[in-house]
């Protein structure tokens, strides 16, 4: 159960899926279901009977972009660095501040 949500998860993260209404609802019916799991273990040493199929197929399905959600903004390439001179200026500035000269 937790690796499928993990999978979930992972997809938001990489940009593959957008977090909607319904992920949402499925990664916390998922969140609920580990609690019950993990107060069954801590009461009788057992995680119980139940095997939350519906709930895997649940988020098995979420793993796939829906075609009525809004696909994720395209990440834009960084542009590479421009290295600028400083002005005189600024020179002047940075030497008065550390207190040095440059040699011209």
């Amino acid at each position: 159960m937790a690796h499928t949500g993990e999978s979930v998860l992972s997809k938001l993260r990489d940009g593959a899926l957008s977090l909607n209404a319904e992920i949402t609802s499925g990664l916390l019916a998922m969140v609920d279901a580990v609690r019950r799991m993990l107060n069954e273990i801590q009461a009788t040493e057992a995680d119980g009977d139940n095997d939350y199929a519906e709930l895997l197929e649940r988020l098995k399905s979420l793993q796939s972009p829906q075609s009525d959600t809004v696909p994720p903004p395209e990440k834009e390439k960084a542009s590479p660095l421009q290295v600028v001179p400083p002005s005189p200026d600024a020179q002047q500035a940075v030497c008065a501040f550390w207190k040095f000269q440059l040699n011209p």
